[in-house]
């Protein structure tokens, strides 16, 4: 318990510090050699365990098309995945966690639309609800949610880096049976070779 605890604890600092770097425009994006493979292993086996706690089933398809390598924020993209991942760990009972990887090509061959959905078979969102989503310290249907620990502050924390990464998300969600975030972030190719 006590770990556990220690572990919310550091997660909550680190999201008031995100916050507070972003309100005082200090937030700055780092371009480093994405290893994709290694990217998106690191995520999985980082959410298994939580995933396994609650018996859910956990998968990750990644594209066989897309570049082994890209340039980018590897931190940002890592935590806005594990943001959104722990959601859905949070938000379902029963059933499934999926990932997929996948891209979009743009007008300029050095760079590509990558795409990320995540999908849950949890609670989902009320329609009138999702416009609130990304709001800091908003937690949505507090009332059925009161038992799920949270400060509201996520969500906000992966629209802003998407926003400061130029990309953008988007939410699909059934109430009762489930959401889909997907995430798009352009990026630029480090190598063509193939995943």
């Amino acid at each position: 318990i006590a770990y556990n605890e220690a572990n919310r604890l550091k997660e909550l600092t680190k999201d008031i510090v995100d916050v507070a770097k972003m309100e005082s425009g200090s937030v700055s994006l780092n371009k480093e050699i994405i290893d994709l493979n290694e990217l998106t292993k690191e995520v999985y086996t980082e959410m298994e365990e939580l995933v396994k706690e609650k018996n859910l089933d956990f998968s990750v398809n990644v594209s066989p098309d897309l570049p082994y390598e890209l340039t980018g924020d590897e931190v940002r993209i890592k935590q806005i995945l594990i943001n959104l991942l722990n959601n859905a760990v949070k938000y379902t009972n029963e059933g499934s966690i999926d990932m997929i990887v996948h891209c979009d090509k743009t007008d300029n061959d050095d760079k590509i639309n990558m795409i990320f959905d995540i999908s849950d078979t949890g609670i989902g969102i009320k329609k009138d609800s999702i416009p609130y989503l990304f709001t800091a310290f908003k937690r949505v249907d507090e009332e059925k949610n009161r038992y799920i620990e949270g400060t509201g502050l996520g969500l906000s924390i992966v629209k802003q880096f998407v926003d400061l990464m130029g990309g953008k998300i988007s939410v699909n969600s059934v109430y009762t049976k489930g959401s889909t975030f997907i995430i798009e972030i352009p990026q630029q190719i480090a190598s063509d070779n193939a995943i």
